[in-house]
């Protein structure tokens, strides 16, 4: 345990934010594409782009790797007595 309480808590607020809009766009995608495969009356024939998950996933797996990098440096950085 590092005890860097608020960098924890800042990765971690940070990471859950940008998964938060991961699984939001994710919902919006699948409920369209549901949408489109059920409505037969309405459908205009035109599927959600899955491009749209690409940022907040991209996002959120750069935090994520930040975070490892971070404990990895702060691991490093400890005195040899403490490890």
């Amino acid at each position: 345990m590092q005890r860097r309480w608020v960098a924890a808590a800042g990765y971690a607020v940070t990471y859950s934010i940008f998964f938060l809009w991961f699984l939001i766009e994710v919902w919006a995608v699948l409920k369209a594409y549901y949408a489109l495969g059920f409505d037969f009356k309405n459908a205009t024939g035109q599927a959600p782009s899955p491009v749209a998950l690409l940022l907040p996933f991209l996002a959120s797996t750069v935090i994520y790797v930040a975070c490892l990098i971070d404990v990895t440096v702060a691991s490093w950085r400890k005195p040899a007595a403490r490890r």
